[in-house]
């Protein structure tokens, strides 16, 4: 019954559509009522909530949907699997909205792609009264085998991306230092993190990223650069671009990255870019624009 599950949650490449699929299939391998994954954002909070099970109208009778605290909260901290008989019964447990539906038993899972933890799975309600040993068993199996699948989703949206942006380019070369780009970024991050653990310091929040030498943009080196904001975003650190030209930050806008490099992604210059992180003057770096 789990390959079978497997096999129906691979066949599909739209990620939202993968994303139901899996609370569908979780929900029928363990008879449960209720079913939901939550997105956990760069910053721990859910960002997305996939929900089955709910009518319409009590949807919308709840409003604004869990946002990761209390019980939910717990499972994005712990990255265990937890399971209840009764929900209320638990401390961490923050109740429900007058509209929503009455929930008791309750089963709990992270997913993981790759190394990276993606969000949790969540399923209240067993026909049986309570979930299993067994239950959690197979529902933690689900949810360490669908990692493949949601990472083909992502690659996919990925490719349209991509075609999106070649439609948009009237000239698309190949960027090829985009990827060595990418890469030597993380190593510098990596080695910065490890670091930055070691003396105690705090955490990296921002990377700047000195921009002037940069006089174009193909598709390609886009691609990159949303994959490296992507990977600096779920460890918490902010891209932002110092002294980009102005025609590079009106081909980031043609190929519809707008919305993610807003305003505040920019700074004229690079002792400007460290003046907004840190509330400080830095007339060093302010007159050396070529740091």
């Amino acid at each position: 019954m789990l390959l079978k599950a497997k096999q129906l949650i691979s066949q599909q490449l739209d990620l939202t559509v993968v994303l139901r699929r899996i609370v569908e299939t979780a929900i029928d391998l363990v008879d449960a009522r209720y079913g939901a994954l939550g997105v956990i954002s760069p910053d721990g909070s859910l960002e997305q909530f996939i929900h089955v099970g709910m009518a319409d109208d009590e949807v919308s009778g709840i409003g604004r949907l869990p946002e990761g605290h209390g019980l939910l909260g717990a499972l994005i901290d712990d990255l265990q699997p937890i399971r209840l008989p009764q929900l209320a019964d638990d401390e961490r447990s923050m109740g429900f909205p007058e509209q929503h539906p009455q929930m008791e038993s309750f089963l709990g899972v992270p997913i993981r792609v790759g190394d990276q933890v993606f969000g949790n799975l969540y399923l209240t309600n067993a026909a049986s009264g309570e979930f299993s040993a067994d239950d959690e068993e197979l529902v933690t199996a689900l949810a360490s085998t669908v990692g493949f699948a949601i990472d083909n989703a992502r690659l996919f949206e990925r490719a349209k991306r991509r075609q999106a942006w070649l439609a948009a380019s009237a000239e698309p070369l190949f960027f090829v230092n985009g990827g060595l780009f990418n890469q030597w970024v993380r190593q510098v991050v990596q080695r910065a993190v490890r670091e930055n653990r070691g003396s105690g310091r705090e955490p990296l929040g921002t990377l700047v990223l000195a921009s002037e030498p940069i006089t174009d943009l193909d598709t390609t080196a886009a691609e990159e650069l949303v994959d490296l904001d992507d990977w600096l975003a779920w460890r918490g650190i902010t891209l932002v671009f110092a002294e980009i030209k102005g025609p590079v930050k009106d081909t980031l806008e043609r190929y519809g990255l707008n919305d993610r490099f807003t305003d505040e992604r920019f700074a004229p210059t690079v002792g400007a870019a460290v003046d907004a992180i840190t509330g400080e003057l830095r007339t060093d770096i302010e007159d050396t624009p070529d740091v």
